[in-house]
């Protein structure tokens, strides 16, 4: 069967806005494609002088097959790419992270090491799951949006897990801790991940003298040297933290107000559900919700009311009169459910759905022809 190759020819452009850095190998700006008014961050493989384009070419393909692979709000997530295999360069086209690196952010509000390591802890698990080894973690590498929320970026020396030898440690950094023990046998391996992401926190927590952190005893099995004695995966790590005091204590006075206006307004404005009707999957709420947002960010109440119960509910259902809800609520309910951690973010959508449980139903009547 001959298969016909789709040409797409029309040219696309963006305007360029600013330079953001150089690395050894790699060149970024931020472009913004006027058409939908969206701002893109563009990362250009052109290693520096001294080094062969051809060394670390394949890095940089292997970078974009990673990130195409996955999808995770604590992961910088890619758009588009474009390679030139005859030059040995390329574009990566991906999404523009407006916030700041780790530390940054942490010597700023360090009330909020507690989200940020969640919510990393999420990101690295999710990388676990799908056998992606990072093997660059350090501080530049994770940058924390104004919003508050984790995002993982730089997967140039990344690589998929397939085989178990594909453990052995290929490429040298310089790192900017003590090295794990296994790095004497030539390992790089799901347990060094763990590692090295304990060893970033701690090194957080010290340079802030940070005392509010929920998990020393967690951070203490991560930096193990010997990976005899340390934690062995994220998974289990996720599972500790989500296990290990009370659900209530993981949301703070802020977040537990923000909650509350939004739920209260929410229920208010609906007298009965019909029986049939049943509730959306978790996954596309905050999409959804932040598309009403944008349609009602102008006006201090939103103007739709219907639209932001069809975010949760799927079926027919009475509104009552006289009620309404605030944009800020709104706003503020978009920002904590960005701001929190995969679990935290169950929870919270978990005690919507509760909410909605409470309210009365009603049998819905077909009348044939």
């Amino acid at each position: 069967m001959n298969e016909k190759i789709v040409e797409f020819l029309r040219k696309k452009d963006y305007r360029l806005i600013r330079n953001i850095g150089r690395g050894g190998t790699a060149v970024t700006v931020l472009l913004k494609d006027d058409l939908i008014d969206k701002e893109f961050v563009c990362k250009k493989y052109l290693p520096v002088n001294g080094i062969d384009p051809k060394e670390y070419y394949y890095n940089f393909i292997t970078e974009i097959k990673l990130l195409h692979e996955i999808s995770h709000p604590n992961i910088v997530r890619v758009y588009n790419y474009y390679l030139y295999p005859d030059k040995y360069t390329g574009y990566l086209l991906m999404e523009y992270i407006d916030g700041e690196i780790i530390s940054d952010f942490i010597s700023k509000n360090p009330e909020k090491i507690n989200s940020v390591f969640e919510q990393t802890i999420t990101g690295f698990k999710y990388l676990e799951d799908h056998n992606i080894l990072h093997r660059d973690i350090r501080n530049t590498n994770i940058l924390i949006t104004k919003e508050g929320v984790v995002k993982i970026i730089d997967f140039g020396f990344g690589k998929k897990l397939i085989f178990s030898n594909d453990i052995n440690k290929s490429i040298s950094l310089n790192w900017w801790c003590d090295i794990p023990d296994e790095f004497s046998q030539g390992e790089y391996k799901k347990e060094t991940e763990v590692y090295f992401v304990g060893k970033l926190f701690e090194f957080l927590l010290q340079q802030n003298q940070i005392k509010n952190f929920s998990y020393y005893s967690e951070l203490q099995l991560m930096t193990e040297k010997n990976p005899e004695n340390r934690l062995r995966s994220f998974s289990s790590l996720e599972n500790d933290l989500f296990q290990k005091s009370n659900l209530l204590d993981f949301f703070n006075d802020e977040e537990k107000e923000a909650y509350r206006c939004f739920a209260n307004a929410l229920t208010q404005l609906i007298t009965k559900i019909e029986s049939g009707a049943t509730y959306n999957n978790a996954e596309s709420i905050l999409r959804q919700l932040e598309s009403v947002y944008q349609k009602n960010m102008l006006e201090e109440t939103v103007q739709n009311i219907s639209s932001v119960i069809r975010v949760f509910l799927n079926g027919n259902f009475y509104l009552g009169n006289g009620y309404y809800m605030y944009v800020w609520y709104l706003k503020d309910f978009i920002d904590l459910l960005k701001s929190c951690s995969n679990e935290k973010f169950k929870v919270i959508i978990m005690n919507i759905y509760n909410r909605l449980d409470g309210i009365r139903r009603y049998e819905k009547y077909y009348i044939p022809f």
